[in-house]
């Protein structure tokens, strides 16, 4: 399986675009932590994080085409200096 995570970013809007939008911090583009061609590293971590601008991990998992319909399981832990090491639940359901 491909495996592919992903730094939210966050952009501080000083107008809104039609009007109606707020402005502030708004989470928007993702930012790759490795390049999906090439597999190079990419400078999204390490990066500082607070609680306006929490540091939001997507973590993107792809089942081969081809492969036969049913339930996948994918496991994934995360550390960072200081905190205890986190594994979440990957249960993406069924590929079909």
């Amino acid at each position: 399986m491909t495996r592919r995570i992903y730094r939210e970013e966050w952009l501080d809007i000083q107008v809104g675009t039609n009007g109606q939008e707020e402005t502030g911090l708004w989470p928007d583009p993702l930012i790759p932590l490795a390049d999906a061609y090439a597999s190079e590293a990419r400078t999204a971590l390490p990066v500082d994080s607070n609680s306006k601008r929490p540091l939001v991990l997507h973590v993107e998992v792809c089942v081969p085409s081809g492969q036969t319909p049913e339930r996948y399981q994918e496991h994934l832990s995360l550390t960072a200096e200081h905190q205890p090491e986190l594994k979440p639940n990957l249960d993406g359901g069924s590929a079909f």
